[in-house]
């Protein structure tokens, strides 16, 4: 991977970050490019579970949680976007 590439699961809180592979495989990456987690998608970190997991992203608007092992088979360049609620 590139020098500013990260994983989902490594995204600070707040922060957001361009969509640039999915390593899910099967129904599971089938499943999160309906819900819009596509190459080019901005992928936004909101909360975290006590736990660690699951995390809470926003893409395209929808909220939606993702166990921590599966944020972390999600590509991303991280971008300067500023903060909406």
């Amino acid at each position: 991977m590139e020098r500013d590439v990260l994983t989902a699961d490594r995204l600070m809180p707040g922060r957001a970050g361009e969509i640039m592979e999915l390593f899910n495989t099967g129904p599971l990456r089938r499943r999160l490019t309906e819900l819009g987690l596509i190459p080019g998608a901005v992928l936004r970190r909101r909360y975290t579970a006590p736990g660690g997991s699951p995390i809470a992203f926003e893409v395209s608007g929808t909220l939606l949680a993702l166990r921590t092992k599966d944020a972390a088979q999600i590509a991303l360049r991280e971008v300067n976007e500023p903060w909406t609620a």
